[in-house]
């Protein structure tokens, strides 16, 4: 009786009375509608940057602010790289950022508006020469990555703060890939409505004047205009979308349970953990071959089948399906396991990515948009599940350890993540320059025979390899159906065992120290229930 009085007191203190959109007061009940709305309005600013970028970015400093492929390559490459190593550093600094209003909402709330105002210089074309504009964009390119990751670390992470049942993570991580979807589909049609728009009948990427030196670059203002105007209604978007979940979504304090670590202490433990290893290496290979596609997709209709005028067409067809498959995979999870799943949706997306090496010129607009409805099963499942095996990988660890620090594990998930799709970006376009692609090239000669042949190898044949080494590290996962289930109900225990934990984690130390008393305790609690 005293311990479950001293349970009850411990409960109590640990009771925050901040109103919450819909929430229950325990962090095992279910969410509410609104918070699972909250929370994926908060995918919206890293969805809509990442589709335009991802989409359109190379595309743009090619075409349109006249940016030489090696160059592209280096900004994609240095940004890349240092967008990687910041999200360790912002994982590290929220977990010891200690606020009334949390340690990651701060942080969610803080970056919206200096997100927002790089993402728009992004798209700006400054009067400068060649070397010139290099410096600009990589500098804006980093100042952006810098914020990218002040943002949407601490929201990926605010997932393992919204529940402690992992079923009510993966709803809202559901209504999260949900809202990305719909910002994907969206931003890929506004940005390419608002840039088709305001290309002129004259407007065209190569030389009229083939005498004059290809440096001479020369954009019409409408098309400048048209991307800073895109630019600028995105940004709106993504803050308010960024301010609404830092207002409308509270962390649960009985949750916070990260004592200060290093930050080479933190990257020494999930290196060692070996499903958060494999995790992390398979999301690395099958996101570096979407990340190609994204990149090159424009280039590839453009230079491959000539279809350029169709793009959003296109991503109309392939995001709706990813939008519906998503329902279609999360429905599976609990019939067949997340590891099935995933890597039924690898095998799946082979086929279709060979389709990029072998279509011919020309290709009929239905078998475009066939392909791309089928790219849209593996693509959701790609990026889908994954997310959702990482919660497990978190409370198998705080199991292991009992501490939890699921903010160092999205750091460095997303760090993998960012630097193999930065490199792979890299790589593809220095690829290009070496096939010798062209920004400004003459009319009269297009882009040379070989430019063709190197976009079907980077969507064809590389996703296809990085596929296969994603289903070698599939295969070594080693967290199952049962034993997630196991680890979920062993922490449940411990919980109740222990009360509403403070901030100052368990130590395994303590924990097997204690393991006579707790015993104790819960022999007391079953003869209590029996009564």
């Amino acid at each position: 009786a005293m311990a479950a009085e001293e349970r009850k007191s411990a409960d109590g203190a640990h009771q925050d009375n901040t109103p919450l959109l819909g929430s229950g007061r325990g962090s095992t009940e279910r969410l509410s509608l609104g918070t699972k709305l909250a929370f994926g309005i908060g995918a919206c600013p890293a969805a809509l940057a990442n589709t335009v970028i991802g989409f359109f970015f190379t595309a743009f400093l090619l075409e349109v602010a006249g940016v030489r492929a090696a160059s592209v390559s280096l900004i994609l490459i240095i940004g890349r790289v240092w967008d990687a190593l910041v999200d360790p550093t912002v994982g590290y600094l929220a977990g010891r950022t200690h606020t009334r209003w949390g340690h990651l909402r701060p942080w969610i709330g803080g970056s919206a508006i200096p997100f927002g105002v790089a993402y728009l210089f992004l798209w700006v074309v400054p009067d400068f020469d060649t070397t010139g504009k290099v410096v600009y964009y990589l500098f804006v390119f980093l100042a952006y990555q810098a914020l990218y990751s002040a943002y949407h670390m601490p929201y990926t992470a605010l997932t393992m703060h919204l529940s402690n049942d992992p079923q009510q993570r993966d709803a809202a991580t559901s209504f999260r890939v949900m809202f990305e979807v719909i910002c994907v589909l969206f931003g890929s049609i506004f940005q390419g409505a608002i840039v088709s728009n305001a290309e002129g009948e004259s407007e065209t990427t190569c030389r009229l004047n083939c005498s004059l030196p290809a440096d001479d670059y020369e954009v019409d203002s409408e098309l400048r205009s048209g991307y800073v105007t895109a630019g600028a209604s995105l940004a709106v978007i993504m803050t308010l979308a960024a301010i609404t979940v830092a207002f409308f979504v509270r962390e649960q304090p009985e949750i916070h349970r990260q004592p200060d670590l290093s930050f080479l202490s933190g990257l020494k433990m999930v290196v060692k953990t070996h499903s958060y290893l494999m995790l992390t290496m398979l999301y690395l290979f099958v996101w570096m071959g979407a990340s190609l596609g994204q990149a090159c997709y424009l280039l590839w209709l453009k230079y491959v089948v000539e279809r350029n005028d169709v793009f959003q067409q296109i991503m109309v067809s392939l995001l709706v399906s990813t939008m519906v498959s998503i329902v279609g995979w999360a429905l599976l999870i609990p019939r067949w396991g997340k590891r099935r799943v995933f890597t039924i949706g690898v095998l799946l997306s082979m086929p279709g990515s060979l389709f990029y090496a072998l279509v011919p010129t020309n290709c009929p607009l239905w078998l475009l948009h066939l392909n791309s409805i089928y790219g849209g099963l593996s693509l959701s499942n790609s990026y889908f599940i994954p997310w959702t095996m990482l919660p497990d990988v978190v409370d198998a660890e705080e199991l292991r350890t009992g501490t939890r620090r699921e903010a160092l594990f999205y750091s460095f998930f997303v760090f993998f993540q960012k630097l193999a799709a930065g490199v792979a970006v890299g790589m593809s376009t220095m690829a290009l320059d070496v096939a010798g692609y062209e920004s400004n090239p003459c009319c009269d000669e297009g882009q040379p025979a070989a430019v063709s042949m190197t976009l079907r190898v980077i969507l064809g044949i590389v996703p296809i390899c990085f596929n296969m080494v994603t289903l070698l590290f599939t295969s070594m996962y080693p967290l199952t159906p049962a034993m997630v289930k196991a680890n979920k109900e062993a922490l449940e225990r411990r919980r109740k065992d222990y009360g509403a934990p403070s901030p100052d984690a368990l130590s395994l130390a303590s924990v097997d120290r204690d393991s006579t008393v707790r015993g104790s305790r819960e022999n007391d609690l079953s003869s209590s229930s029996e009564v």
